[in-house]
């Protein structure tokens, strides 16, 4: 079958880059005309594909007593991504942020604005969703300070969930905190290998070039075919982005990163070409459960599809989902949805500017 491309093909070689340095073909969004995975592994090629979500925060100011609650009471755990079950199906991996700890530690960042907490119960809902890695780097990993952040992360390998990210650096800031944590995770499938990052990229908080070049080298001396990093940054309910998350996007794709998914912004902003390379600077909320769903209701999922011919070839098919992080335009159901409606997708489109 051929492959239908609302854009132009584009392919490039990545070369004298601290990158893996194999040939990469883009196609930009695509229509559902593209070979099969059957078709694929019959030319010898291998398929992956993944699924690239915004923000999730199932936790609640201190802790307290909210409506969320007694909708998982009422629901269940498997009601909270039920919305999307048609978008996750047949996925390798599911990525997204985790925007709170799990644990019951008291003991919290004096001087926060925001401070969420959620009981371990409540990674029954990640466990039921069908997301496979969480990045936990961003402004909420120390809310419960480096105790109740390990303990978030005992609890989720106790549950069998998967995580990634780097921090190294102790800020002065009590809205980033200082957790010290630094774990990389590959998905591997047939030889082919992704490699999975999570950075904060604010000024006061950040990788620095020691870290990256570390890391992406890590990757590379184990033959990992392609870098994601997740990259927290930005400014809050807007869809400008700042000229450090410019910079140091850019940056990042310098160094050898292959794509970058941005979060923390609660909205969703433009996506950046650069170099042949995909900059989404922000995918927006996901899933939030103390939030009231604002101007920003607006959500996006990253839909990929990496193809590694014998050669050594690496296509990526991206397609973006719009959807609604409370589920619609008016109230948190936290229940998210793939956008339906034609104004709607339109809208979308128009901020991510595609």
């Amino acid at each position: 079958m051929k492959s239908k491309a609302i854009s132009v093909i584009l392919s490039m070689i990545l070369a004298g880059s601290l990158g893996v340095g194999q040939n990469i073909t883009i196609i930009e969004d695509h229509t559902t005309e593209d070979h099969t995975i059957a078709e694929d592994r019959e030319a010898g090629c291998v398929t992956i594909e993944a699924l690239f979500l915004g923000d999730i925060c199932l936790g609640t100011g201190f802790g307290s007593k909210h409506r969320f609650q007694d909708v998982y009471n009422e629901k269940g755990a498997e009601y909270f991504f039920s919305g999307v079950r048609e978008e996750f199906r047949d996925k390798d991996l599911i990525v997204a942020n985790l925007e709170n700890v799990f644990t019951d530690n008291k003991d919290y960042q004096k001087g926060k604005i925001y401070t969420y907490r959620a009981d371990p119960k409540y990674i029954d809902i990640i466990k039921k969703s069908g997301i496979t890695y969480l990045g936990v780097v961003n402004n909420h990993m120390g809310d419960y300070l480096q105790s109740g952040f390990d303990d978030s992360i005992k609890n989720l390998d106790a549950e069998g969930i998967k995580w990634f990210g780097t921090n190294e650096i102790k800020s002065n800031s009590v809205e980033l905190g200082d957790i010290i944590v630094d774990k990389k995770e590959v998905y591997e499938k047939d030889g082919f290998k992704i490699g999975l990052l999570a950075y904060n990229g604010f000024y006061e908080s950040y990788a620095t070039d020691s870290m990256i070049k570390r890391d992406i080298e890590y990757f590379r001396n184990i033959g990992v075919d392609y870098i994601v990093a997740l990259v927290h940054w930005g400014g809050q309910n807007t869809h400008d982005i700042t000229p450090r998350q410019k910079s140091y996007g850019r940056h990042l794709i310098d160094m050898g990163v292959d794509l970058i998914i941005g979060g923390h912004p609660h909205a969703v902003q433009e996506i950046e070409t650069y170099k042949g390379k995909r900059i989404y600077y922000s995918l927006g909320d996901f899933l939030f459960v103390e939030r009231k769903v604002p101007k920003c209701a607006d959500s996006l999922m990253v839909q990929l599809k990496l193809t590694k011919t014998l050669d050594g070839v690496i296509t990526e098919e991206f397609k973006n989902i719009p959807a609604f992080w409370g589920g619609n335009k008016i109230e948190n159901t936290f229940r998210p949805v793939a956008n339906k409606d034609k104004e709607d997708i339109e809208r979308v489109h128009k901020l991510i500017k595609q």
